[in-house]
């Protein structure tokens, strides 16, 4: 509006100063009023142009002003729109807080009846603890004491055997003797008789001293026969007597390896008709035939893959890594002879007393 009336002003004052110039107005007071308006052509321009140029700054100002508040307000906008978010997710956050809070609550109420509830098991576990380990003590006690009756009773029964091996050898040796001495004495009875008969024979017939010779000659030779059987006979008898204490000797080792835990010889399992039990059983059998190890089937697991595991038990006192060794050695003799494919591991068992044979 200011603008357009300072236009018009300097357009009439310019049309006025024009006029006069032109000598359209004769006029002085018009001429004075034309020249009057001529001059205050420039000095409104020059107002309106000083004007214009604060306004325009003024303008420009509160434009950047309001632009400046514009991007402050959206920025105050997004700064409230990430408080709120950021509130909302605060909110979420405290409310799984307080969840967490209170099953963390829960939990510890729950620790603390099972920290009661186990407090009183430990207390009831250590009792039988306690109670277990008396018992053991006891029962160690009591093994120490069957140890010592057991080597007792070895002692005694190798003690018992010897003599009574002794008594009966010494029974059987008088007895014979006693049944030698009778024979001689038979003997030397009826030789004596021979001899007399002889003797009076030869009394009667002169001529036959050399006959009688002989016949005295052939009387003591057999005489020396006889006391020759004789000797045979007591040197037999003794030799069985031998013989049987030396199995009596052997079956008390065999007693005593069997007190601690070895096997005399191998234990089969019973399997029925089944082709796998069979062949654990010959696998005991052909190892005893060869290698004198003796060994107990536990029984047999097959494998999907088809590999079959056998399970033996053996003697304490050998060492289980010299068995699974010498079945290893022997394994290829043994698929031979049992008409195996391939045995294809031995190995022991970690958690118990085993030798385990897998053949394919």
């Amino acid at each position: 509006m200011r603008l357009s009336y300072s236009l018009g002003l300097s357009a009439f004052s310019l049309c006025a100063g024009l006029a006069v110039a032109s000598g359209g107005f004769t006029n002085d007071i018009a001429k004075v009023i034309s020249m009057l308006g001529v001059g205050a052509l420039p000095a409104s321009f020059i107002t309106y142009f000083i004007a214009d140029n604060k306004s325009q700054r003024l303008l420009n100002d509160a434009e950047s002003k309001n632009e400046q508040a514009g991007k402050t307000l959206h920025k105050i906008i997004r700064d409230f729109d990430t408080c709120k978010s950021k509130l909302t997710n605060a909110s979420s956050q405290l409310e799984s807080l307080r969840d967490e809070l209170k099953e963390a609550r829960n939990t510890i109420n729950s620790l603390g009846h099972s920290k009661l509830e186990n407090t009183g098991l430990i207390a009831q576990l250590q009792a039988k603890l306690n109670q277990a380990f008396t018992q053991s003590q006891q029962e160690k006690q009591r093994i120490e004491y069957l140890e010592s009756e057991c080597e007792q009773w070895e002692f005694n029964f190798k003690s018992q055997v010897e003599t009574e091996a002794n008594q009966r050898f010494q029974l059987a040796k008088s007895q014979e003797l006693e049944k030698i001495y009778l024979e001689h004495d038979s003997i030397t009875s009826e030789a004596m008789q021979l001899f007399r008969r002889l003797q009076s024979w030869g009394e009667k017939v002169a001529h036959g001293h050399q006959s009688k010779a002989e016949i005295i000659k052939s009387l003591a030779s057999s005489y020396n026969e006889n006391l020759d059987e004789v000797g045979e006979a007591i040197a037999s008898e003794r030799q069985n007597y031998l013989l049987q204490i030396e199995l009596l000797n052997e079956r008390i080792g065999q007693l005593q390896q069997q007190l601690l835990g070895d096997l005399i010889e191998p234990v089969y399992g019973e399997f029925g008709f089944d082709i796998n039990g069979k062949i654990a059983n010959e696998i005991a059998r052909t190892l005893f035939s060869d290698l004198r190890l003796a060994l107990s089937v536990k029984g047999f697991q097959v494998k999907p893959d088809g590999v079959v595991d056998i399970g033996y038990g053996y003697s304490r006192s050998v060492h289980p890594k010299a068995i699974a060794e010498a079945i290893s050695k022997h394994s290829d003799t043994l698929a031979k002879k049992l008409g195996l494919f391939k045995i294809t591991s031995v190995r022991k068992l970690e958690i118990t007393d085993c030798i385990v044979v897998s053949y394919r």
